[in-house]
């Protein structure tokens, strides 16, 4: 079984886990390069009685993570979900994390990722060996909706944190072009701080002047599949313009799988183009630009979506979380026990 214990979490932190024989998680323990905070907390964190394996989900906590394991002799599993190397506007910040990498990798026990773009990054730069585990959801075995057999408009919805570079505009631009053929649904998750609310009242206030556009409260995370079910495509015109965009692979895409909806995607989007492609789940638009996904849409019938949405019910029976949670766990197991001393 597994017995969760979480400590303090702080808005500087990074997550942390360590796991007992028994995979008894936790804990968040932060990361700052500020010595007295990691003073801080090192001094509170080595009370704890010594555990088996170590799980850090990101790169600024394994310092932490290596500390814990040199203390315990125990194992340390690096669950990476985006390429550490990549992303940040400052230098000094990618910089850092790349020294990060470069410190801390050689000492890991086994490393995760979240998609194959994602795998081949870390071996060509870093020379890691990463498994790939996908964050998939729990099945949904339904009902599903069909869609609007007799005549449009379809329906599509998005869902998740409002954020700016996440194409939310982009949607709008594509709802107005399809105004009598497809509707939009926006499930979004308000920004906890002012930073992002003026992006979330930009879109709030475009939203409103069109007729086929719908804002709706988000729902809990375990609520989404099932809600969003009823829905015929689920759209992503994220714009690919940095490395872990064009290699991602993020939970909401396996959403929309396992609702059993049509999947359209933009070109730059490389790992989730390839996925719907061969999954005859989805389409790819020509080009990342709304005018190139209504394009796209426009030329959608009842027929062929109603395949697409079948390709997608098909898939989902092997990206969703009981075919790959034994992997994971297998994953730690291995690393727990006796024989897999620590390096």
């Amino acid at each position: 079984g597994y017995d969760f214990v979480q400590l303090e979490q702080r808005k500087w932190s990074g997550c942390i886990f360590w796991v007992s024989a028994k995979i008894q998680a936790t804990g968040y323990a932060p990361f700052s390069h500020l010595r007295m905070r990691l003073a801080f907390y090192v001094s509170s964190i080595a009370k704890l009685d010594r555990q088996d394996l170590i799980v850090c989900n990101n790169v600024e906590s394994l310092p932490i993570g290596l500390y814990l394991k040199r203390k315990w002799g125990c194992r340390l599993l690096a669950d990476l979900h985006e390429y550490a190397a990549a992303g940040h506007r400052h230098a000094a910040k990618r910089d850092r994390a790349i020294r990060l990498c470069r410190d801390c990798f050689p000492h890991i026990d086994q490393a995760l990722t979240v998609s194959h773009g994602l795998e081949k990054l870390y071996k060509d730069d870093f020379s890691l060996d990463c498994k790939v585990v996908p964050n998939v959801p729990y099945r949904h075995p339904g009902p599903h909706s069909p869609c609007c057999v007799d005549r449009p408009p379809f329906r599509m919805v998005c869902h998740g944190i409002c954020a700016a570079g996440r194409g939310l505009l982009e949607l709008l631009e594509l709802a107005a072009l399809l105004e009598n053929s497809w509707s939009l649904t926006l499930m979004l998750v308000p920004p906890e701080s002012n930073r992002g609310s003026t992006t979330y009242d930009l879109i709030v206030g475009r939203a409103a002047a069109l007729k086929n556009v719908e804002i709706r409260p988000p729902v809990p995370a375990d609520q989404v599949v099932s809600e969003i079910s009823k829905y015929d495509a689920g759209v992503y015109l994220m714009p690919g313009d940095s490395l872990n965009k064009i290699h991602a692979m993020p939970n909401k895409f396996y959403d929309f799988i396992q609702a059993g909806l049509a999947v359209f995607v933009g070109p730059d989007l490389l790992e989730m183009a390839e996925f719907v492609s061969s999954n005859s789940c989805g389409l790819v638009c020509e080009a990342h630009s709304p005018t190139s996904m209504a394009s796209l849409l426009a030329s959608i019938d009842s027929e062929r979506l109603l395949a697409l949405k079948a390709g997608s019910r098909a898939t989902a029976a092997q990206w969703c979380h009981e075919v790959h949670e034994d992997r994971l766990l297998d994953y730690a197991l291995t690393l727990c026990r006796p024989e897999s001393s620590a390096g």
